[in-house]
């Protein structure tokens, strides 16, 4: 999403003292930041006082993102700093600047906005001095587009400093022989990008510059799936039963008959055996073939069996029987043996 500004406020305190506070609005927002500038000025102090120990807003500790220091100019020491927090309270709050020792002025400036990346939000920054010449640029690089820059700048001499075209000023106080500022711009496409400041003099300057990010931009992703299924089942069943039916039935029937004669009146004595056999064989056999797509199968089988046994004895003149053994098949019955 893009980065809008919310609200500016500033601050110049030119008493000696280890603190500057201010107010700050911070209003309803999402992807919310506060960036705070602030730069001093220490004369005879010890080197060291004038560096930024903290900054605070409504109470929270605000992170450092870029400072540079002069160190001890025989007797003179200045500082620029540059703090933020992301998702500060949305609240009317103040700003507490706080050095490490007493330094003689404070200059601080804030800035609060929407849209900034809420996590590791700054992108890039410059600590570079500038010796003796008008022109008092840093070239920031942004890696995507809608950063937004802020610097902070102080003057070793007393100038009205002029800010780069596209850049909002938020500070341009000029006190005791010198000059501080701080601004601000939202830039457009990601690249090399200048900030910084135009003076009528060569003069020396500190200043310190960084960009930060602004939030993911929210995407809207809309899928659409078509899907088709055609299912096609032929289903093709063919059944052939066979059966096959055979049936031997094998009656045999032997009858013996010995018809022994004796007449003593002749004295002759005829013996007669007669002997019959009877081999009766039927067989049958029966196919029926059924082919059905209705799952039903009708199996038709028959077996026929006919048997037929016929024994006939004459015996003469005087009949002795001896009975043989004969057996019958009588169909869907027994088999008896008499």
């Amino acid at each position: 999403m893009a980065i809008t500004i919310d609200a500016v406020s500033q601050n110049v305190d030119t008493s000696a003292g280890t603190t500057n506070t201010f107010e700050h609005v911070v209003s309803s927002g999402s992807d919310r930041i506060i960036i705070v500038q602030t730069s001093s000025l220490a004369v005879g102090r010890t080197d060291g006082d004038e560096v930024v120990s903290g900054v605070t807003f409504n109470g929270d500790a605000l992170t450092l993102a870029v400072a540079v220091d002069s160190g001890d100019l025989g007797g003179v020491q200045l500082t620029t700093e540059i703090w933020y927090r992301i998702a500060p309270d949305e609240a009317t709050g103040n700003v507490i600047v706080t050095y490490v020792g007493t330094v003689d002025e404070i200059s601080s400036s804030a800035v609060s906005a929407f849209g900034v990346k809420q996590t590791t939000p700054v992108d890039d920054t410059d600590d570079t001095g500038h010796s003796t010449t008008q022109v008092h640029d840093h070239t920031l690089t942004t890696s995507e587009d809608g950063d937004i820059l802020v610097d902070c700048i102080f003057f070793d001499a007393n100038n009205t400093p002029t800010v780069n075209s596209g850049m909002t000023m938020q500070l341009n106080p000029q006190t005791d022989g010198t000059g501080r500022g701080s601004a601000y711009e939202i830039v457009g496409d990601s690249g090399s990008h200048v900030i910084g400041w135009d003076t009528t003099s060569n003069d020396n300057s500190f200043h310190c510059s960084a960009a930060f990010l602004p939030a993911a931009v929210a995407t809207t992703t809309t899928s659409t799936s078509t899907s088709t299924s055609t299912s096609t089942s032929t289903s093709t069943s063919t059944s052939t039963s066979s059966s096959t039916s055979t049936s031997t039935s094998t009656t045999s029937s032997t009858s013996s008959s010995t018809s022994t004669s004796t007449s003593s009146s002749t004295s002759t004595t005829t013996t007669s055996t007669s002997t019959s056999s009877s081999t009766s064989t039927s067989t049958s056999s029966t196919t029926t073939s059924c082919i059905t797509t209705t799952s039903t199968s009708t199996s038709t089988s028959s077996s026929t069996s006919t048997s037929t046994s016929t024994s006939s004895t004459t015996t003469e003149p005087a009949p002795i029987y001896t009975r043989g053994s004969v057996v019958e098949y009588i169909p869907g019955g027994s088999i008896f043996s008499g």
